[in-house]
């Protein structure tokens, strides 16, 4: 391999673990923000929810941008994995929510704590890759049950943001294709 090469890599290799850490505080904070919120008055959570859907709203919004289509195929999927972390975070802090003002019904025996409804919620999202079977395979199960209409709407609510952030994903790879140069060979 030639050095221009391994500059290549070196820069890619780089600008990936750069996304990767982002992705990692951005969630890190967000978690700390509405695990603060779970803990006292009752409208910090909602804040706390309202403030993770407007994040959620502007990662959809900059995979829709046509700028998106310039995007590299690893910011597209650090927006991507950024947004169901943080949905996963949200949703399990709204259920949360649901769950100690006993308006929603979960089954099974598991503490009462946002991290075990984000847990829920990252869990539904590795169950969600079918051909995969993550979580068969790895022999996760989740304490959290939710039972009846309102349990369950934040639950087909999460599902139907993370398949619309996928196929967001999946469209501006598609149209990223035809503005893509050639890659260097490697080898």
């Amino acid at each position: 391999m030639n050095r221009n090469t391994l500059n290549l890599v070196a820069k890619e290799v780089l600008a990936s673990a750069g996304s990767l850490i982002g992705t990692i505080v951005a969630f890190g904070f967000v978690v700390f923000l509405l695990s603060l919120a779970a803990e006292h008055v009752w409208a910090l959570p909602v804040v706390a929810v309202l403030l993770g859907c407007s994040l959620l709203y502007m990662g959809a919004q900059d995979l829709t941008s046509g700028e998106a289509q310039h995007y590299p195929m690893r910011k597209g999927l650090a927006i991507f994995v950024l947004m169901v972390l943080i949905a996963s975070a949200v949703f399990g802090a709204f259920s949360l929510s649901l769950a100690r003002w006993e308006k929603a019904c979960y089954g099974g025996n598991f503490p009462e704590d946002l991290a075990t409804f984000s847990g829920y919620y990252l869990w539904l999202f590795l169950d969600m890759i079918p051909a995969l079977e993550i979580t068969d395979t790895l022999g996760l199960t989740t304490p959290v049950e939710p039972t009846g209409l309102v349990a369950g709407m934040p639950v087909l609510s999460f599902r139907i943001l993370v398949l619309y952030g996928l196929l967001r994903v999946f469209r501006v790879w598609w149209k990223s294709r035809r503005f893509a140069t050639r890659p260097p060979r490697l080898l």
